[in-house]
């Protein structure tokens, strides 16, 4: 991993979003490399700084309400765990060389094949990401299982103004009843 990369990567593995592949990765390569063990450092820091409270803008409290009787609570648990996570191993990537034989899909096959009622596909909202969830729908089509996929558009907390045209698309796409 080349420090250009991992510059990219520090961010995620701070903020608990990369597989374990890519955290081992990076964590490898902040140990061995003062430079961005320095940069991982001083990120870590400052995200540690940032206050909690006092945000911009506070929901009124019956709206709160509302929302926090919605959503039942989750148990303390990091997102791997409570999503009893399977890692495929990356997407689809033709200019990468990225092929279906890179990817983990004969370990999905096999844990759907134990007995699974439903398949969340956790991808990013890119062509790459798409491509390996159409994929990969594809290849439990002969199953009797469930496929889904997490929701995309706006993200909790952000503002209308600051999104694009795909990102707002998706959303409205995506609307539920309120």
């Amino acid at each position: 991993m080349t420090c250009d990369e991992a510059e990219v990567l520090i961010h995620a593995l701070i903020d608990g979003e990369l597989d374990a592949g890519h955290a081992r990765d990076v964590e490898a390569h902040v140990a061995g490399c003062a430079r961005c063990a320095a940069r991982f450092s001083a990120w870590r820091d400052l995200r540690d700084a940032m206050p909690v409270r006092g945000l911009r803008h506070a929901a009124p409290a019956s709206l709160r309400s509302r929302i926090e009787r919605a959503v039942p609570s989750p148990a303390k648990t990091d997102r791997r765990a409570l999503l009893k996570g399977f890692v495929a191993g990356g997407a689809l990537s033709a200019l990468d060389g990225v092929t279906p034989e890179r990817l983990n899909v004969g370990g999905l096959l096999a844990r759907v094949k134990q007995g699974v009622d439903e398949v969340i596909l956790a991808m990013n909202a890119t062509v790459e990401g798409q491509t390996t969830a159409h994929y990969l729908t594809d290849q439990l089509s002969d199953f009797d299982v469930k496929v889904t996929r997490l929701a995309h558009g706006v993200p909790v907390g952000g503002e209308l103004d600051y999104l694009d045209e795909g990102t707002l698309a998706a959303a409205l796409k995506s609307r539920t009843a309120f």
